[in-house]
């Protein structure tokens, strides 16, 4: 969870609810969550890791926060920005996702790692030590089971 996330989208969330009295109508922040309950309807969405303010770069959605939406309206609006968000990066995250590692040998005999990754990319990386850069990836994913092609080149700046 981002702190700074949670904490900016709760102070945008009071400072609406404060513009739009309408808005206060079932909806209450506990924790990281949005919850909506109006008695008939209760639902919630973890909001620690979409950064609300975003939503004020649709003008629809600006034009007709702090006069027509209502407290459900904008709870599903929010659902649907973070299921979204959710989505998008799982996807990104499997398709640059480093799938396979392994040592060949070139034309000229001289040996160099190729990465592939879940979405059908191959990578080729030149080094004279792929056993120390396999023992760096073989860490990494000990501690973390997906590492991306671009999570993996900093491990291996910084080693």
């Amino acid at each position: 969870m981002n702190k700074s996330i949670l904490g900016d989208n709760i102070l945008y969330l009071r400072e609406w609810m404060r513009l739009n009295p309408a808005l206060q109508n079932g909806l209450s922040i506990e924790g990281n969550l949005l919850i909506y309950d109006d008695n008939q309807i209760k639902d919630q969405v973890d909001i620690s890791n979409f950064y609300i303010p975003e939503m004020l770069y649709n003008e629809p959605f600006r034009d007709e926060l702090l006069t027509t939406l209502s407290a459900y309206d904008l709870f599903l609006i929010i659902k649907v920005y973070c299921q979204t968000k959710e989505v998008k990066n799982s996807l990104i995250i499997n398709e640059n996702t480093i799938s396979n590692l392994k040592i060949l040998k070139d034309n000229n005999n001289k040996e160099f790692l190729l990465f592939e990754t879940y979405g059908g990319k191959k990578y080729r990386f030149d080094t004279t030590e792929p056993e120390k850069i396999i023992n760096i990836y073989n860490d990494a994913i000990k501690n973390n089971k997906n590492i991306t092609i671009n999570e993996f080149g900093r491990l291996i700046k910084n080693d």
